[in-house]
């Protein structure tokens, strides 16, 4: 009996000793908390700084999962160091937004070799073996070449539209997504349209203003300017601007029409301003983008989506203009994708 009760002690001084180290010890009895790493091509753009903040946010929220961010800042020897690091810090998943195919597939490879679930984002690379998000735009891009060819043709129904555009030094997928049914768009209204000039703009408002100085110099029968993003469109507005041109008088552009992509605040601002010349973009979701990143890595991380297989996952941007958009729609666009609560209205 006293042999027993000597062993009933020892086992709870003991289940003791366990409950007070779990206790102390904290997370390190605890479930593993779940790191995502996310590689940006560039965070100089609003949109991608705002992905970036939904995704982190929303992974916290639903997951309890930390997302790691990283800019990429353009540059593939960047891009490939920051894989490097996340492999390193053995994350639990990456998810990839880069144009460089050859960054993409050897990350691709270096992943799927250790385990890692990893997925792209809007570019596709040419090794398809893992899941992928994709924006699709072309609708919307055809559609903005459309309104804006044919808001031309109704104000100046004998000038041909003589179109320029800023992108990224002519990227396969932007080219298809973007710039080639945006062309498409306005030869539908004008099949004498005629793309005058290509230069890039690097997601930088200041090269882009730079490119348009040129392009105009050049070609200054230009009328119609396509930024790849909300950036080049702004830079577009400003060297215009400093011509003397990119004016509007209440909504009827006079010179030019600017057109972007994304759909951040500062562009709404001054597509809603019956003076600019800036009249259209597409309003890119960065809420529900982000969540379709953060959902489908989650669903590889918990094993109910295939790793080592190719799924796409498709989101819709949608296409904004002056003439065919309510402010309110973009007003509430705006305080669900970007944290903006400026008003368009008076």
């Amino acid at each position: 009996m006293r042999k027993h009760r000597l062993q009933l002690i020892t086992m709870m001084t003991a289940v003791l000793f366990l409950v007070s180290v779990f206790f102390a010890a904290g997370p390190a009895f605890a479930e593993k908390k779940i790191v995502i790493g996310k590689l940006v091509i560039t965070l100089e753009a609003a949109y991608h700084q705002m992905v970036s903040w939904h995704a982190q946010n929303y992974a916290m929220k639903m997951y309890g999962a930390e997302v790691k961010v990283v800019d990429g800042q353009g540059n593939p020897d960047v891009m490939t160091n920051a894989i490097d690091t996340f492999i390193a810090q053995k994350v639990d998943g990456i998810l990839i937004h880069v144009p460089f195919d050859g960054v993409m597939v050897e990350a691709i490879k270096k992943c799927q070799k250790l385990g890692i679930p990893v997925s792209t984002t809007y570019v596709e690379p040419s090794l398809k073996v893992a899941p992928h998000v994709q924006q699709m735009e072309i609708p919307a891009s055809f559609e903005m070449g459309r309104i804006a060819a044919m808001m031309w043709k109704k104000w100046y129904p004998d000038k041909t539209c003589y179109v320029a555009g800023i992108g990224w030094g002519g990227f396969p997928h932007v080219m298809r997504m973007r710039f080639d049914p945006f062309m498409e768009g306005v030869k539908s209204i004008d099949p004498n349209a005629k793309m005058l000039a290509k230069l890039p703009g690097n997601s930088s408002t200041e090269v882009a203003m730079q490119a348009t100085l040129d392009m105009l110099a050049a070609h200054p029968e230009i009328n119609i300017i396509q930024g790849g993003n909300d950036e080049h469109a702004m830079g577009a507005l400003a060297a215009t601007e400093q011509l003397g041109r990119g004016k509007a008088v209440d909504g009827k552009c006079l010179t030019e029409i600017i057109v972007g992509t994304d759909g951040n605040e500062a562009a709404f601002l001054k597509i809603y301003d019956p003076t600019s010349a800036f009249k259209i973009t597409m309003a890119s979701p960065a809420k529900i983008n982000a969540y379709a990143e953060i959902d489908s890595m989650m669903a590889m991380i918990e094993g109910k989506l295939k790793t080592k297989e190719w799924v796409e996952i498709t989101t819709y941007n949608l296409p904004v203009s002056y003439w065919t958009t309510p402010a309110n729609f973009v007003e509430y666009f705006l305080m669900d994708n970007m944290n903006s609560n400026i008003k368009l209205t008076k």
